[in-house]
């Protein structure tokens, strides 16, 4: 019984398992089973309301078909009657038609069409043959005395005359309907009018009944109407036998006239000729909008009613007439309701069926567990036993991975702080030497600024020098000049000696030139004193100029030889900062070799690290392994080391 314990956890596990896996295809299966049911369901509602919405519009628009085939056929003798009429106005047909034959006509159209509540005619005043003042107050006439008869049938179908009445009032209808609109509107338009549901006064009774007129024109003139009255009792009927043929009278069917006038309800007879707003609480105000707007609409309402409204246009008039069918939602949908609750009922016999199958293969399958469990549960004690070996070679790999590794750490950190110090001496060493050649630059450029200076004053004393020669030779022909001035000085002496003489000689006649002769020998001895005057100090200054001259010659060649030697130093500093910028780049290239020496070897350090941690994780496994094997030990009521098979 060693591995009991094992064996039934692992029916328990595998049981759990199983019974999850069964639950959860039976709640699957359960799941996809409603949403087909939704999509069957609502597919069928969508197809049966479409069919309902193409049936109920249909059913609308052939209402409303026969409704103005009615209207049309009276609409039709009012058109024939007023074209009739309008012979006697015009002049190019000129009828012949008095009082009399007219009302024999109208009395013949009523007695064809048993349809018809009445047949009237209404003329302006004097319009027809200008005798109205003869028929005041006459059978058939009012105190007006116009021609306005009409004809109608009685309850028991009798055929009787009367005038019309209120053609000219603008007093209205308990239900805004203007009790002359029979005449008025035609008159106002002059084109044909189907009135909203009016109660008109027959025999003292009042009855609800539409008129359809149609003017007596000739070109433009208004001369009078022709008009057909119907009871909305057939309009009624129809309704009624319409609504009970459709969803077995469940619903409800309505004509609304142009001003929202009920001209039939099929649930609501008692409303006829009242506002639409007294069959419909709600909505009625859209409901108009749609009326008035002439196109057909299909809805569902606020009330859950398909609703459908189509237009009913009466031959040319400008009446707004509208179909309109309601039928509940839960009516419509009816059949479709019926299969919901037809498929739900299905799916829950099949559901239990499923549930039960499933119960079977679970039974089945924990036998099944039972007995594979408690085979597998032979040879887990030998992996168990396996286990704690690899985990004692494990621990020791771990052991010793760790001790080399951390050894290898503490090496690459001692050859680490070594090559920090060694960048730190290069990095100095780099440093100054590229302060010296930068200053060995400084130098040379200081120096070859000096060079440039000295070739300036070389310069300009090799002018000095050349100015000075030039003012030693301009001495020197000055001295000449005034050597030249002391000469003719002399002559000039002589030659003025010489006159003092002959005028000596030529005694009182010669006495004046005598004195001329003394004058010239005196200006004569002025210019030669001057003379030498004069060239004492031009020898003077030629003497000075040949010293300064010497002096400038010496300065120049010190010069120069400074010069030489500026450019000779010029030569040794470039070559200096030459020699310290490749000192500097060997220096920064020996520093990068030891960067790259520490990068390597912050790898190796970051390596040795993980190592360490991989040694630690590995030991943190072995460990948890361990009492994995502990944990499995336990499970299956073994010790490690019994290590034995059954």
């Amino acid at each position: 019984m060693k591995f009991k314990s094992l064996h039934i956890r692992l029916v328990i596990v595998f049981g759990i398992c199983l019974s999850a896996v069964t639950g959860a295809l039976i709640g699957y299966s359960v799941f996809s089973a409603i949403q087909l049911e939704h999509f069957i369901v609502n597919s069928a509602k969508s197809s049966i309301s479409n069919v309902a919405k193409d049936q109920l519009l249909e059913k609308a628009r052939n209402m409303g078909l026969h409704t103005d085939r009615q209207l049309e056929e009276a609409l039709d003798s009012a058109r024939t009657l007023a074209n009739v009429l309008s012979g006697i106005k015009d002049d190019a047909i000129g009828l012949k038609a008095d009082r009399s034959r007219i009302n024999s006509i109208l009395q013949s159209v009523l007695i064809k069409n048993k349809s018809f509540a009445g047949v009237y005619t209404c003329w302006e005043p004097n319009a027809l043959d200008g005798l109205d003042d003869i028929y005041v107050n006459t059978e058939g006439h009012d105190a007006s005395g116009r021609f306005i008869p009409y004809w109608y049938r009685d309850d028991a179908g009798k055929i009787i005359s009367e005038p019309l009445k209120n053609y000219e009032s603008q007093d209205k209808y308990d239900n805004g309907v203007r009790k002359g609109d029979y005449y008025l509107l035609p008159r106002e338009h002059k084109q044909e009018c189907a009135t909203d549901p009016y109660p008109y006064p027959i025999q003292g009774k009042d009855v609800w009944m539409i008129s359809l007129v149609v003017p007596i024109m000739t070109g433009n003139t208004f001369h009078g109407i022709t008009g057909i009255d119907l009871r909305l009792d057939f309009v009624q009927e129809m309704v009624k036998r319409s609504n009970a043929q459709l969803f077995s009278g469940k619903g409800r069917i309505g004509i609304i006239g142009t001003n929202g006038i009920v001209v039939a309800a099929s649930d609501k007879p008692d409303i006829i000729g009242k506002h639409l707003k007294a069959w419909m609480k709600e909505d009625w105000q859209e409901d108009m909008k749609k009326i008035a707007s002439g196109k057909e609409s299909i809805e569902l309402t606020s009330q859950k009613h398909l609703q459908v409204i189509a237009p009913l246009v009466i031959g040319k008039t400008r009446a707004s007439w509208a179909v309109i069918i309601e039928i509940p939602q839960q009516v419509v949908l009816a059949r479709a309701y019926h299969l919901e609750a037809e498929l739900e009922q299905r799916m829950t016999k099949k559901l239990a069926q499923q549930i039960g199958v499933g119960l079977g293969i679970a039974i089945i399958a924990l036998c099944a567990i039972w007995i594979v469990s408690k085979r597998i549960s032979i040879p887990i004690t030998r992996v168990i036993t396996g286990l704690g070996e690899t985990y004692e070679q494990l621990l020791a790999a771990a052991v010793q991975l760790s001790s080399a590794s951390q050894c290898l750490s503490d090496g690459t950190n001692t050859h680490a702080a070594s090559l920090e110090q060694t960048t730190s001496s290069l990095e100095e060493i780099s440093a100054m030497i590229r302060q010296n050649a930068d200053h060995a630059e400084e130098a040379r450029t200081m120096v070859s600024q000096t060079l440039e200076i000295v070739h300036k004053v070389n310069t300009y004393m090799n002018d000095s020098v050349a100015s000075i020669d030039d003012i030693r030779r301009s001495g020197e022909e000055s001295g000449k000049i005034v050597k030249t001035i002391d000469e003719v000085a002399f002559q000039t002496n002589l030659l003025a000696l010489n006159a003092a003489i002959e005028a000596a000689r030529a005694g009182e006649a010669g006495a004046g030139f005598g004195v001329v002769a003394n004058e010239v020998k005196s200006l004569a001895m002025r210019v030669s004193q001057a003379a030498k005057t004069t060239s004492g100090l031009i020898e003077d200054t030629i003497n000075a100029v040949k010293k300064g001259y010497e002096t400038t010659r010496l300065t120049q060649q010190a010069f120069a030889e400074n010069m030489n030697l500026s450019a000779k130093v010029n030569g040794l500093v470039a070559e200096i900062a030459s020699a310290s910028a490749e000192q500097s780049r060997g220096v920064e290239a020996l520093n990068r070799s030891v960067q790259e020496l520490e990068r390597v070897n912050r790898e190796n350090a970051a390596n040795a690290e993980q190592s360490a941690s991989t040694s630690e994780e590995m030991t943190a496994q072995a460990e948890q392994m361990r009492l994995f094997v502990d944990d499995l030990r336990v499970l299956i009521g073994a010790h490690l080391n019994e290590g034995e098979d059954n």
